[in-house]
């Protein structure tokens, strides 16, 4: 009986006749879980590519008033809350699902995708079930040649700072070699949830060492400059900056914890960078002076 009350409150076009065809009722069992289930995971997949909070429930229960549902979302940063209800209830929520999910990173890319997927399905260009199954898509690994372009990608990115620090050549040349090795140590650090912890650290370590062995040994660097350029691209800053959006929208829980992860991240890099200098100058591998 809990079952049909909630249809009943979901669908306004549900009857509970006797005479109502089975074909019928099926159809629309089948259209009401295909709009929940993609309101459902459009909110999965905003919160894994870095939506803030405030837009992620505001994304969310647009589309979902876009799709005759009525949504109550919570979001933080380690779970959503969803409460369906149908239009002109009376504010008790006839479906709750609950979505347990791991902090995500930021992706610009996939998450535009994502906004583009749930505007389609909203002006009724796209159906929900395709819909659903598009983002479902965007969670699929990325294929060998996409990783080698993420690589390739830090390593430009690495080379293109140091340029704008107005560094000599060959430090711009060791930014970049650098940023490929930190795009290697990310990449492989997908599906490895170990490494992945680390890999900030890690970064900063290897960073540090090779750009003072080079300075030692092969031609002096602006060490400091070399090493910014290489890590610049780990910094927080987009995460940094949804966390103060959250503080100032008073989603106080996610706000406190991005900032707090984002505050994790610059101590691992941080901490990388000074183990590696701390060793250099332990073993007397030390940077000649930059000129």
């Amino acid at each position: 009986m809990r079952v049909i009350l909630a249809k009943e409150s979901l669908d306004p076009g549900f009857r509970r006749d006797d005479d109502i065809e089975p074909s019928d009722m099926s159809i629309r069992t089948s259209d009401l879980r295909a709009r929940v289930g993609f309101v459902i995971e459009l909110a999965r997949r905003l919160h894994q590519y870095g939506a803030a909070a405030p837009r992620l429930e505001q994304a969310v229960g647009n589309a979902a008033q876009r799709l005759g549902l009525v949504c109550d979302v919570l979001s933080t940063p380690t779970s959503i809350v969803l409460s369906f209800s149908g239009p002109g209830g009376d504010g008790i929520a006839d479906l709750t699902q609950v979505v347990r999910i791991a902090p995500g990173d930021v992706n610009l890319a996939r998450l535009c995708r994502a906004d583009e997927i749930a505007d389609q399905v909203a002006d009724g260009s796209l159906e929900p079930r395709r819909g659903m199954a598009q983002l479902h898509a965007l969670g699929r690994a990325l294929s060998r040649r996409a990783l080698w372009g993420t690589v390739a990608g830090y390593g430009l990115s690495a080379a293109s700072v140091a340029v704008l620090f107005r560094t000599s050549g060959p430090d711009a040349l060791a930014a970049g070699v650098i940023g490929l090795l930190i795009g290697a140590i990310v990449v492989a650090g997908y599906g490895r949830p170990r490494l992945s912890v680390a890999s900030d650290a890690i970064a900063a370590l290897v960073a540090t060492f090779i750009a003072t062995m080079a300075s030692a040994w092969l031609v002096p660097l602006a060490l400091k400059l070399v090493v910014l350029s290489a890590l610049i691209v780990l910094v927080p800053g987009m995460s940094l900056t949804n966390a103060v959006r959250e503080l100032t929208s008073q989603h106080l829980a996610s706000g406190v914890a991005r900032f707090a992860g984002a505050a994790a991240t610059i101590l691992k890099l941080t901490f990388g960078t000074i183990a590696a200098a701390q060793v250099c100058a332990v073993v007397h591998i030390a940077p000649a002076a930059h000129p």
